[in-house]
């Protein structure tokens, strides 16, 4: 049950961000222009890192 909550959360607040970013109430990364592309992929290259990180962490605290 601990690890639905772990993938739960983030998946709520990352849907979450995104509805309300288009809303114009909060502020958002959502990049424009010629730097676009780059900075989308950037910034998921950047979360993947993170996350397999933070899971490789868990798993050698486990042994």
């Amino acid at each position: 049950m601990k690890k639905a909550y772990s993938i739960l959360f983030p998946a709520l607040l990352a849907l979450t961000h995104s509805a309300m970013a288009h809303t114009g109430q909060v502020p958002h990364i959502h990049p424009h222009g010629e730097n676009a592309f780059t900075t989308t992929w950037l910034v998921a290259a950047l979360m993947g890192l993170v996350l397999g990180v933070t899971f490789l962490v868990r798993k050698s605290r486990e042994k």
